[in-house]
């Protein structure tokens, strides 16, 4: 697994623990779980929820209070999302006795009990004292009963992990300190030189560890029958005595050929790195570490730089790095502070512009996007800077300016940034710089509503990062364009864009767009009224973003779900997720994204608080904000000028619907823009010809739920105007599109609306699909439980269905739920019962056909 990241890894572990799921159950047990590496860590909060729909049992041990770190913070993570916990205290009497019975194949007498009582409850303990009396010859088997024939003198010490040993010699109990540097089986000669003393000398020592059962004997070498005892040992060394013995754990390492790791793990609890070689070690194992475990290599790094003078030309580029993983594994204000210390020392303009750039980039990953903006301009600011180091300082504060969109004028300053990236990125030959920059002017030019200029700015970041290749193509230019041409009504081609991203990743290695990716794929899900795939896609972009701390994506696509709860008529849902994402976003005194802050007002509107109505559309109605939104959900063109016009605000319903008309005249090639404006116009103005156009503009358009918004709009008024026959036909129409998205909230409002007409329609089953039982599966559902009825493992039905594992993940969990089944097996079963249907298992269009039906 050379080469791969933390993430990679453990997918190449879930697929591994699928296959052997498939053929018999598994409980899969980490002990001692809280010396967990990082992977390990990782696997603990990916593949838990993933394979839960698997016949996989975890049984995590863990010792608290003795580390601290990812691993304790994926366990507590655990707990928190509903894991069961057994806290495991002394044994009482009654267990041990029970103990004492198995292990002595009789029943103990009062002797033996008191003796193994001394022990604290400790089950280790009980076994050792115990073992010592057998041993001793103290115990004997009288017509079936254990009976105590000393007198127990040879356990009087067995109330510790240390006392255990009291009874050892010097010799033996140094070796054993000795030892306990290591984390691992030893062999004889390792010990011997790391104790100074030839093979032939430690035999005696070692003979004894293993007959009072410190030691086992592995063959070719020893271990410590438990930890217990290894720690104890080891808390027992004097610092400096532990300290030097880590410094020669490193040479044993180094001469043995053993990882790099290990060399690096004893050179930075042996003291100051001092010296060229293990300054090199540490380097080197940084490097290695840099993708799979990150947490690491930055403490390796930050121990390098401890050591190096302030001088020390290798220090600014050191600490850049330094600061990008810092700010990778969640300690941003550790990555400020080494960063703005460095900068206090006095460096070049080109080592201080590198420096602020890996600060900028560090919060760019962390969230921090209005630090971001600060020291891109700060370094932008510095004279005789080099091209390359300003071209990617102008990309990266250009995406800063749109993630932050504090400013009113974000998407105009945001281009101009963009723009410097891209030519001072073609000057330098920084051309993922210029990717980047491409990238940032497609983003400005989606949130002005330049959709043509987006489109062409996205595919020629696509271009510049498929002919260059290299770091260029870790920028993901693909999902920019998705994002253009999803704007664009192109729904077939932003899918395939997203769908060659996706194998990119993959061959790429890159994690940290994943939470993107899944939100761009879940907004074009929404778009196009696939409610339920949306759903599983940002549910499973939401569990990443949460796991890898990405708080914009985190927002993002918290408004895809509230979004969808909203046309469900999932009221409570649709405001838990706003409500916590304002808790998020005020955690970090960071204004709510204004297409959060328009799905509250829709709420405040539903409740009949006109005057929240109003106060939350304020700060949004006449901005690049209400145009970005406008872009990304067209019909709340109509639904925010209505729900502004009843709440007493007509000059703000009017600010609206001219928005709406300036970005159709932006945009005459795209059909969406220009219905969106006709229809927000007509239902301001009480204008059915305007209603008419709108509908008839939809028509030709991908976007199902605008579409039927029209209609409904359309028909409303046509019963005004008397044009019964039309409004009926408009409101069946209506409400079959709707009841096809799933969005049961609209459909209810049309069936009611057919009603007063007097017209009898019963909600289509799509509309009103059971909540329980084999008829509540949606579509997407149906599709990946008949697949997995026939054996199909997640990541085979992920290939099969063009999906996502995690999205299948997804749609397996719902279904679980709503089928009351919780193993393959009972779906398998159910599946076979129940599934009528002669629709084959991988039935429906691909994604393009879909996406534009």
């Amino acid at each position: 697994m050379a080469g791969m990241d933390g993430l990679q890894i453990v997918d190449s572990i879930g697929g591994r623990l699928e296959d052997a799921a498939r053929e018999q159950p598994l409980m899969v047990v980490l002990d001692d779980a809280q010396w967990a590496d990082e992977v390990a860590a990782l696997a603990m909060r990916v593949l838990i929820p993933e394979l839960k729909t698997f016949p996989v049992l975890w049984l995590i041990v863990r010792r608290l209070g003795c580390a601290s770190g990812r691993a304790q913070e994926s366990i507590d993570w655990l707990l928190a999302e509903g894991a069961h916990s057994v806290a495991v205290g002394p044994l009482d009497e009654a267990d041990v006795a029970r103990l004492s019975t198995d292990l002595l194949g009789a029943e103990p007498d009062e002797g033996i009990l008191a003796v193994a009582h001394r022990t604290g409850g400790n089950p280790f303990l009980v076994e050792r004292a115990l073992g010592a009396l057998s041993d001793g010859g103290q115990v004997e088997i009288r017509e079936g009963k254990a009976v105590l024939v000393g007198d127990g003198s040879c356990t009087e010490s067995l109330h510790g992990e240390d006392r255990l040993l009291y009874n050892l010699t010097d010799s033996t109990r140094w070796l054993l300190q000795v030892a306990s540097v290591l984390t691992r089986p030893f062999a004889v000669h390792e010990l011997a030189r790391l104790a100074g003393r030839s093979p032939v000398d430690v035999l005696p020592a070692l003979d004894e560890a293993v007959k009072v059962g410190a030691l086992i004997d592995r063959g070719d070498e020893f271990a410590f029958r438990h930890d217990l005892i290894r720690t104890a040992m080891y808390e027992a060394l004097a610092g400096p005595v532990r300290a030097a013995l880590h410094r020669e754990a490193s040479s044993l390492a180094q001469q043995e050929g053993r990882p790099v790791g290990e060399t690096a793990v004893h050179l930075r609890h042996g003291g100051r790195a001092d010296d060229e070689g293990t300054l090199g070690v540490l380097l080197r194992t940084a490097d290695q570490m840099r993708l799979s475990a990150p947490h690491t290599a930055a403490s390796f790094i930050v121990h390098v730089l401890e050591a190096l003078g302030a001088d020390d030309a290798r220090r600014p580029p050191l600490v850049a790095e330094a600061v990008r993983l810092l700010a990778k594994v969640g300690r941003p204000e550790q990555a400020r502070c080494l960063g703005e210390d460095e900068l206090r020392t006095g460096l070049s303009p080109q080592e201080e512009g590198a420096l602020l750039l890996a600060l900028a980039e560090a919060f760019y990953v962390s969230g921090d996007h209005g630090s971001v903006v600060v020291d891109a301009a700060r370094g932008l600011a510095i004279p005789g800077l080099p091209k390359n180091i300003r071209a990617q300082l102008h990309a990266i504060r250009a995406h800063g300016l749109l993630d932050e969109q504090a400013a009113p004028d974000f998407a105009t300053s945001a281009d101009a940034s963009a723009r410097n990236a891209v030519h001072e990125g073609a000057e330098s030959a920084e051309f993922a710089a210029a990717t980047c920059g491409y990238g940032g002017r497609c983003r400005a030019a989606i949130d002005e509503g330049r959709l043509a200029a987006a489109v062409a700015h996205g595919a020629e970041a696509v271009r510049i990062a498929d002919e260059v290749g290299g770091e260029a193509r870790h920028r993901h230019p693909r999902i920019w364009l998705a994002a253009a041409l999803t704007a664009a009504d192109r729904f077939g081609e932003g899918e395939a864009a997203l769908a060659a991203d996706k194998g990119e990743a993959v061959r790429l290695g890159t994690a940290w767009a994943q939470p993107l990716w899944h939100y761009h794929r879940s907004e074009l899900l929404l778009a196009a009224g696939r409610l339920d795939e949306a759903e599983a896609e940002a549910e499973v972009g939401l569990q990443i973003a949460e796991q890898f701390s990405a708080y914009g994506q985190n927002l993002r696509l918290r408004w895809v779900l509230a979004r969808v709860a909203f046309h469900r008529d999932e009221l409570a849902g649709c405001r838990d997720h706003v409500e916590e994402a304002g808790r998020l976003a005020s955690s970090r005194s960071k204004a709510l994204p204004t297409p959060l802050v328009w799905m509250s007002a829709r709420l405040a509107d539903v409740a009949g608080e006109s005057r929240k109505v109003v106060e939350a559309l304020n700060g949004v109605v006449g901005t690049t904000h209400c145009v970005s939104l406008l872009v990304r959900e067209p019909q709340a063109a109509s639904a925010m000028a209505v729900a502004l016009h009843r709440a007493g605000a007509p000059e703000k319903a009017d600010a609206v619907v001219s928005q709406a008309r300036a970005l159709s005249e932006r945009n005459p090639a795209v059909g969406t823009p220009a219905a969106a404006h006709r229809h927000a116009e007509g239902v301001l103005r009480a204008d059915l010809g305007d209603l008419r156009a709108a509908v008839r503009g939809f028509e030709d358009g991908p976007r199902p739920l605008a579409r039927a918004a029209a209609k409904e709009d359309a028909a409303r008024l046509a019963v005004a105007h008397g044009k019964r026959e039309e409004a009926v036909e408009l409101a069946e129409s209506s409400l079959e599109e709707f009841a096809a998205c799933g969005a049961r909230r609209d459909a209810a409002r049309l069936q009611e609306m057919l009603g007063r007409l007097r017209v009898r329609r019963r909600l289509p089953e799509s509309a009103s699909r059971w909540s329980i039982g084999w008829r509540s599966l949606t579509d997407a559902e149906l599709r990946v439980v008949r697949q997995v009825a026939e054996g199909l493992t997640n990541r085979e039905v992920a290939e099969k269905l063009f999906l996502s594992p995690h999205t299948v993940d997804s749609h397996l969990r719902h279904s679980f739920t709503k089928l009351g089944v919780n193993s393959r097996v009972e779906l398998t079963r159910y599946v076979l019962a129940n599934d009528t249907s002669t629709l084959p298992a991988d039935d429906g269009a691909d994604g393009e056909d879909r996406a534009n039906a």
